[in-house]
């Protein structure tokens, strides 16, 4: 529960950072996507702030998504070659391989 709890607090001050910035380098002339604003000609500490902020995000998220499916692969591998998950309920059941 604390790690879930450290979690939201840091993306909360992560998104509240990169609305802060986004207001303060764009004000009005906002678009709908803030990564449009940002051009790589930009030579403000706040571009580099907020371009580093969206990696945090994006790194955070990548992880879960990532690993879940790399498990779910590995095991159908094993599966394939070995059996292991099969055999190991085969024998709890009861049942013959």
């Amino acid at each position: 529960m604390a790690a879930t709890n450290l979690g939201l607090i840091v993306s909360l001050l992560i998104y509240i950072t990169i609305a802060i910035l986004g207001m303060l380098m764009f004000g009005t002339k906002i678009e709908t996507s803030i990564l449009n604003n940002v051009n790589a000609q930009s030579d403000h500490w706040e571009s580099y702030v907020l371009r580093v902020c969206f990696l945090v995000v994006l790194g955070c998220h990548i992880p879960f998504i990532f690993y879940s499916a790399k498990e779910g692969f590995l095991i159908m591998v094993d599966e394939v070659r070995v059996r292991s998950i099969s055999r190991n309920l085969e024998a709890r059941l009861g049942q013959p391989e």
